[in-house]
């Protein structure tokens, strides 16, 4: 919302706010906000040190394929993502997987 307030009349209506004027289900949701914004900007600052890989198991390939047919491709859309760190070594990652 846009309010326009006279200059002289800037210290009447513009004051302090401290958080017990705040109703507690905006604290919740602003402290919420807070931490999702401090998340996001670890794993922006993270982001270089991993890497997203698609594997296709024998189950995606019996699911969207078939059981006879292995020539075809499978729908990338639809098999399991994983967000590993570029330096796992791949036994490790198929142990977790």
């Amino acid at each position: 919302m846009l309010v326009y307030i006279r200059e002289s009349d800037k210290e009447k209506i513009i004051c302090n706010v401290d958080e017990k004027d705040i109703a507690e289900h905006l604290r919740i949701r602003l402290k919420k906000e807070q931490e999702e914004k401090e998340h996001k900007k670890k794993e922006k600052a993270e982001a270089h040190l991993y890497t997203i890989i698609k594997v296709a198991r024998n189950e995606d390939l019996v699911e969207q394929i078939g059981r006879d047919i292995y020539f075809d491709l499978v729908d990338h859309d639809k098999v399991r993502s994983f967000r590993i760190q570029k330096q796992m070594p791949f036994n490790i990652f198929k142990v977790l997987a």
